[in-house]
């Protein structure tokens, strides 16, 4: 069986590709959370897994970023 990740595990994952995508999008938190229509704070929780952001959060984040859900969860991610 293949070794799962626990929900701190997956919120390391989705933040690693969220920063990643910042940086090719020369976007920094506040201009993603104004994009994605968030607050800031949520992907600052986000980074340091203080958050359980719904499925909808984090689809308008990957809308921002200009990728899809699975693109963004994926951890092999790479554009």
């Amino acid at each position: 069986m293949g070794s799962a990740l626990d929900k701190r595990g997956m919120l390391r994952v989705i933040w690693n590709n969220i920063e990643d995508l910042m940086i090719e999008n020369n976007f920094n938190r506040k201009i993603l959370a104004k994009k994605a229509d968030v607050h800031a704070t949520i992907l600052t929780q986000i980074k340091f897994r203080k958050a359980n952001p719904t499925l909808g959060t984090l689809e308008k984040i990957a809308e921002a970023l200009g990728i899809t859900l699975g693109e963004l969860c994926n951890l092999n991610h790479k554009k």
